[in-house]
């Protein structure tokens, strides 16, 4: 919902027109999340699609990727 709300705060800014939709993509440590909304007159929102996401965030590509170094040059470097 905030990253919904700063689109909407910053409409103008990134040329949002009305009935447009836009996705909207949160990344974080743990998941990433997406949606994708529509811009309605009167500034206002209305969800396109249902929200959705998955435990894939930034936290588990780190740890993916010491893995990955781990089995190259071994857990002492």
């Amino acid at each position: 919902e905030a990253a919904a709300l700063y689109c909407l705060h910053y409409a103008n800014s990134y040329k949002l027109r009305n009935y447009e939709p836009y996705m909207i993509v949160d990344c974080g440590g743990g998941t990433v999340d997406l949606t994708t909304r529509i811009l309605l007159p009167g500034n206002q929102i209305s969800e396109v699609t249902m929200r959705t996401g998955a435990y894939c965030g930034s936290a588990y590509v780190d740890r993916e990727f010491l893995k990955f170094l781990s089995k190259k040059i071994g857990m002492q470097a």
